[in-house]
Formats: C-alpha cells, sequence, structure tokens
C-alpha cells in the first residue's frame, strides 16, 4: 500500500509538471541564424506551436549582432520578442525586400517588439486583416529602431480596412523609438500606415518618439493615418518629405490624416518636413478629421499651401498653447494656416495667418511673431533627452504665455509650472514655496495660523521673554531661485526681528532651501501684527509675502510674598539679610 501512494503521488507530481511545463514559456534565441535550433525563426515556430498556452516570450538579449532573414517570419500567436538592444541587434532581410514580421493573428492577444532594430525590408512589421475576422490583436513597438526600410509599402503596415464588422478593441502602440529613413515608393505613408475604416474600437498612440528623414511618394512623408481615435504624445517630426507628382499635390509632409476620426496631438515638434511640386501641409487634414494640438512647436516646414497645417474640411482644427510662425508656402501666402481652425483655450504663438480663418477663444493669442524674437531656431537636446526641442528666447512672449496647463508636463517630461509656456518645451523656470512647521504658507494670505508658525502665540509683553520661528524657503521650479532681500513691514514691524540671513542676492538651486528666523518680542500688549516679504525672481509669486503676529500679554500676577529670616543673633550681628521676591517682570527684587 505504501507504495501505491508513492507511485500515486509521483504521478501527479510528473502531471503536474507537466502540465505547467506546456503554459506559456520562454524561447531562447542562442545564435544568429536564420534556421534551425536556438534560432529567431525556430523560436516563434515553437511559440506559434504552443498557441494554447499563449503569451510566450522570444527571449534575445543573450545576442547581438545582425541576424539576415531570407524569407518573412509568420507570427500567429501572442508573444514579445525581447532583444538585447536596439543599438545591439538587428533584424533585417537579406535581399533588402519583403516582410520581416507578419502578423497573422485572428485572436485578441498582444504581440511586443522590444529593445531591437528592423530594417532593409520592404515592411518590417505587416498586419492585413481579413474581411471575415471579428478579433484583432494588439501592438506595441517600444525602444526600438525602424529604418532603412523601402518598398511599395510603409515601414509599419497596419490595415483593418477591409473588415466591415465591428472588431474588438485593439490598439498599435509605438514608443520610445526612431522611425528613420524609411520610404514608400507608391503612397500612404513613408513610416507608418494605419487604416482601420469604421472599426471605432481601434485606437493608437505614438509616444515619446523621433521620426525624422522618411519619404513616400504621394500621402503622409512619415505617417497615413485613417482611423477613428488615437494621439501622439512627444514626438520630434523632422525633415520628412512627400515627393509628389508634379500632376497632382502631395498631401502632408509629416502627417497625412482623412477619415472622420478623432486625433490629438501633444508636446511634439515638427520641423523641416517639406511637400514638392505644389504638396499641401505639413500637417494635411481631409475627410471630417476632428484634430487637437495642444503644447505643440511647428516651425521651418514648407508646402505649396498650408506651410504648416492644412485643413480641408469644415470641421475647425483646434490649436491650444501653441507656437506655429516661420514656415513656408510655396504657392501662395498660406505660410502657416490654411483652412477653419479654432481655439478652446488660445494663447498661441502664431506668425502670419493669412489663409487661415481662427475662431473661438482668442485670448492671450500672439500673431504676426517673428521667429528669432519667439524661439530660438536650432533644435537643442537637453539633460541628454534625445527627443530635440526648439528653446525659448530670454524674451520671448511665449514664456508664462498661458494661465492654466493642459499637459502637465512638457516634450522632454518636465512639469509645467501655474503658468506654463506656449510650445512644446516649457523654459525652466524657478519655484517659489514658504513652509513653517513643514505647512505651506501661501503667498499673499493675510491670514495666520499656528499650523504653519505665522502665528507667533502669546508672550508677557515685558522682561526679556521672546518666542522664535524658523521659515523655509524651497525652490520646487527647474531652475535657480533668487532671493533679493527679506524684510518685515507693518504697524508693529519693530516687535519682529530676522535672524540667520544669507547674503543678498541669494542664490537657491531646483530642489534645494533655505532657512530664516523671526524673533517676536511685544512691546505691548494686545495683538501685534507685520507683514514679511520676499523679494525674488519667481515668475508670478515676486514679491512673496504673508502675515504674521503675536499677542503681548500684561504681567497680572503679583510678586510673590517673601518669607523674611527670623533674627535672634545680638546687636553686634554685621549686617541683617535682605528678603527678596520673584516678579514675571522685573525678575529678582531684594529689599
Amino acid at each position: 500500500m505504501k507504495n501505491y501512494f508513492i507511485k500515486l503521488y509521483t504521478l501527479l507530481f510528473l502531471l503536474f509538471w507537466i502540465s505547467y511545463s506546456i503554459k506559456a514559456a520562454t524561447y531562447t534565441v542562442t545564435n544568429l541564424n536564420d534556421g534551425g535550433a536556438g534560432s529567431l525563426r525556430q523560436a516563434i515556430a515553437d511559440a506559434n506551436g504552443n498557441a494554447a498556452n499563449a503569451p510566450h516570450t522570444i527571449d534575445m538579449t543573450g545576442i547581438t549582432g545582425v541576424i539576415n532573414l531570407n524569407s518573412q517570419i509568420d507570427i500567429s500567436t501572442g508573444m514579445t520578442i525581447l532583444g538585447s538592444g536596439r543599438d545591439n541587434l538587428r533584424v533585417r532581410r537579406s535581399t533588402e525586400t519583403g516582410i520581416i514580421f507578419d502578423i497573422i493573428i485572428a485572436q485578441a492577444v498582444s504581440v511586443n517588439f522590444k529593445h531591437l532594430t528592423m530594417s532593409h525590408a520592404t515592411t518590417s512589421v505587416h498586419l492585413d486583416i481579413s474581411p471575415t475576422v471579428v478579433n484583432s490583436p494588439s501592438v506595441l513597438i517600444d525602444d526600438c529602431i525602424v529604418e532603412e526600410n523601402g518598398g511599395n509599402t510603409a515601414a509599419i503596415y497596419w490595415n483593418l480596412y477591409w473588415n466591415l464588422g465591428t472588431l474588438n478593441a485593439s490598439s498599435l502602440v509605438i514608443t520610445n523609438s526612431i522611425l528613420r529613413n524609411n520610404r514608400n515608393t507608391y503612397q500612404l505613408g513613408g513610416a507608418l500606415y494605419m487604416r482601420t475604416r469604421n472599426n471605432s474600437n481601434f485606437s493608437y498612440r505614438i509616444e515619446n518618439c523621433i521620426i525624422e528623414r522618411n519619404e513616400d511618394r504621394f500621402f503622409g512623408g512619415a505617417f497615413y493615418i485613417f482611423c477613428k481615435k488615437g494621439v501622439i504624445n512627444n514626438c520630434v517630426f523632422k525633415y520628412n518629405k512627400v515627393q509628389g507628382p508634379s500632376s497632382g499635390p502631395a498631401r502632408g509632409g509629416a502627417i497625412r490624416m482623412t477619415g472622420d476620426g478623432i486625433h490629438t496631438i501633444n508636446n511634439s515638434t515638427f520641423t523641416q518636413n517639406s511637400t514638392t511640386n505644389v504638396g499641401i501641409g505639413t500637417i494635411a487634414i481631409s475627410s471630417g478629421v476632428d484634430l487637437t494640438l495642444n503644447h505643440c512647436t511647428i516651425y521651418d516646414n514648407t508646402a505649396g499651401k498650408g506651410g504648416a497645417i492644412i485643413n480641408q474640411t469644415t470641421v475647425p482644427v483646434k490649436i491650444n498653447h501653441c507656437i506655429i510662425l516661420g514656415n513656408t508656402a510655396t504657392a501662395d501666402d498660406s505660410e502657416n494656416l490654411f483652412g477653419a481652425f479654432s481655439s478652446d483655450n488660445g494663447h498661441n504663438v502664431l506668425g502670419i495667418t493669412t489663409g487661415g480663418t481662427l475662431t473661438g477663444t482668442t485670448t492671450g493669442n500672439v500673431t504676426n511673431a517673428i521667429p528669432t524674437d519667439v524661439i530660438n531656431t536650432t533644435l537643442q537636446t537637453i539633460g541628454g533627452n534625445p527627443l530635440e526641442v526648439f528653446t525659448l528666447t530670454p524674451t520671448s512672449v511665449a514664456k508664462d504665455l498661458c494661465v492654466d496647463a493642459i499637459l502637465s508636463t512638457d516634450q522632454l517630461g518636465v512639469a509645467r509650472d501655474n503658468r506654463p509656456d506656449a510650445g512644446a518645451y516649457e523654459s525652466p523656470n524657478p519655484e517659489i514655496n514658504l513652509q513653517g512647521n513643514s505647512n505651506d504658507i501661501v503667498s499673499g494670505t493675510t491670514s495666520t495660523s499656528l499650523t504653519n508658525d505665522t502665528d507667533f502665540g502669546a508672550i508677557l509683553e515685558c522682561g526679556t521673554n521672546t518666542i522664535s520661528k524658523t521659515y523655509t524657503i524651497q525652490n520646487t521650479g527647474t531652475a535657480d531661485l533668487t532671493v533679493n532681500t527679506i524684510t518685515i513691514t507693518g504697524v508693529d514691524a519693530t516687535d519682529f526681528t530676522l535672524s540667520g540671513l544669507p547674503t543678498f542676492p541669494s542664490t537657491i538651486a531646483a530642489g534645494a532651501n533655505q532657512t530664516f528666523t523671526v524673533t517676536f518680542d511685544p512691546s505691548a500688549t494686545g495683538n501685534r501684527t507685520a507683514t514679511i516679504t520676499i523679494a525674488n525672481n519667481d515668475s508670478n509669486e515676486n514679491p512673496y509675502t504673508f502675515a504674521i503676529n503675536g499677542n503681548g500679554t500684561a504681567d497680572n500676577i503679583d510678586p510673590l510674598i517673601p518669607t523674611l529670616t527670623n533674627v535672634t543673633a545680638q546687636c553686634s550681628v554685621a549686617s541683617i539679610p535682605a528678603p527678596t521676591t520673584t516678579d514675571n517682570c522685573s525678575g529678582t527684587i531684594t529689599g
């Protein structure tokens, strides 16, 4: 019987191990070969064969170099393909034509590409869903480079157009990646083609990407977008081009959008994009597209009409907190805008607006701005972030132009302050904050509180009694805070004394702080009030002021009656002890 249970337990363990082992698995790539054991092709084939237990991981983190493929690799189940770094590992077609990864999934699963370069093909990532499919995969491309692809389709091709049904909620997400030097010799996007017809459950997100030097023959030097909804965040579009034919206009040096979708572009920079042969628009809109741009900078782009944006729909393009200037129209005078535009929040810095009609909120808008007065016209990298920006000139009208923050951070992920700059870049600004007793003191407040030590409490107005409070000046901004003076004014200012002051002007680095002390020594009874003023270089809290108060109280306590010492000595005693007492104001009294 004992042996029976041992065998039973062993069998159950083996069944459990086998069941566990065939679930989601990691397939490790150990060489750069185009087939056979340890190859990328074999690893993906093994993962495809285990679809019931997907998603799987294709682990290429242990290899570096170039994998040359003689034919495409089909992906038919959910998986994550992990490279060893986009600068370390490249997957390409040996003939420089055809597809690298063809996603042939009709399931609601995810396919992820991370940390590798895909290049030298016609299309690096390809998906084309048939009309009868009701489920579509979601795809993520993160920390990758997609480059040097060329042929008759875009480098990344996503087509759900022919599907007439309602698909599941799926997405295409491209983050922290570079799409460059891709060329479509036919039409519809040099780097990216997305077409989903009426499938409202699909969305896209392109974020923290550099999109440069891509080219298309007709529509969208970088992107061709025909989708219901999506967003582009924190991206740089530069040197993209549509090489249109002489017989008709090319559209969208950087982006071509059509269909009736809702799209948003946030915190993005467009420069040196172009259309040739009287092409139209760096961003070209048609067919009912609803587009909003927030905190974008569009400068030095060229098109036949609408050097920055051309809107060929009746739905106004919404622009909020943007810088759009210094672009060129070669066919007319619509160098920046062409068509209908509106604004929900205003506060845009615009160049010449001939050709564009702007409605809605125009509060804070600056027009006919000269580029060199507004921005430093050379792209710059800041703090090692690869996403280049146009910084603002010292006296730029774009600085602190906006009264509210539509977006909490800028293109580089830096926090915007409570008076944000227009455009994609937020200039470094100091931000003063004051605390007492580790609690904030709001600038301009006229009330006091024991909680933040602006109320000193009560103390006798006589004698040497004092109360001291220490305050902390914080710089919560991104640039040096300069404190020029700290003063006390008001009816009872002489009852409060400053100490622990720095040498003025004093500099507080971003993220640092500085303290000073105020001592209360009332000269009379009752409520004693004053105001502290801190002169500084904060953009909207200079000077920083707050009220302080304390209460001087009278001494209404009688002195202690001393106990006299009995003197029993003879008259020859040298001296008689003098009685003493203590008073709250006068101290020790002898007499």
